[in-house]
């Protein structure tokens, strides 16, 4: 956090550059070729755990997002029954600030 002034006000250069840079090396291989080496085949098992591990992260995500839009959507029945009006401002004023 301390650092974090000093970053914010050269943040935009730091990505500028990172993706410059990226982008001139993608550039000079594809105009001259890369010396990298062809990937290394991946065996079975490799390839059977990699699909178990992205199916697992995958279930987590949707469990998840299911969970968080079942619990907005009855506390946003909760409120919008109590607040009305009032919650629908302050909803508006928050989407408005998350757009800046």
């Amino acid at each position: 956090m301390a650092a974090s002034r000093y970053v914010k006000t050269i943040d935009h250069w730091i990505a500028f550059v990172l993706l410059s840079g990226v982008g001139i090396h993608m550039l000079n291989a594809a105009f001259q070729g890369s010396a990298d080496t062809a990937p290394k085949g991946r065996s079975l098992a490799a390839l059977i755990a990699t699909a178990a591990g992205t199916s697992i992260d995958a279930i987590a995500i949707g469990l998840a997002t299911f969970v968080m839009s079942s619990g907005g959507i009855l506390v946003g029945r909760l409120i919008g029954n109590r607040l009305g009006k009032v919650a629908e401002l302050v909803a508006g004023l928050v989407l408005c600030g998350l757009a800046r």
